[in-house]
């Protein structure tokens, strides 16, 4: 049953849809696993991709869903072939870190990349749920 006219999707009914997903190296597929685990769930896609363009054309042709992060989700947002479903039941967002090493003189790169991240803000509006497609 096509979930398109549905304004949301729980995490129970998109981990048992027809799936394509990143495969389990990928380190959004690793997150999204730890995220279905705190909930008790597991997936078992039926086809794996290493890029999300690869998991777009395959839930464009037809025939599969996929679970994407919402930023990935919005590149692709526009194909009338696709519809982007937040869940109901939305995981808690990730918290990303920048890692530098401790020394001085601290590298060029190291040194803008501190200083972007501390004037970095980030839209309140910002949805960090993940999507079904």
């Amino acid at each position: 049953m096509p979930l398109g006219a549905r304004a949301s999707v729980s995490m129970a009914e998109a981990v048992a849809r027809r799936l394509c997903l990143l495969h389990d190296g990928m380190q959004n597929r690793r997150i999204l696993n730890t995220a279905l685990a705190t909930r008790g769930l597991s997936v078992a896609p039926v086809v794996t991709a290493d890029s999300y363009v690869a998991l777009f054309a395959m839930v464009a042709d037809g025939g599969f869903d996929s679970i994407v992060t919402d930023t990935h989700g919005a590149l692709f947002g526009q194909n009338p072939a696709i519809a982007l479903l937040p869940f109901a039941d939305p995981p808690p967002p990730n918290p990303i870190g920048v890692v530098v090493p401790s020394r001085e003189p601290m590298s060029p790169l190291a040194r803008v990349v501190t200083l972007a991240a501390k004037r970095l803000v980030i839209d309140k509006s910002y949805n960090t749920q993940q999507n079904l497609i």
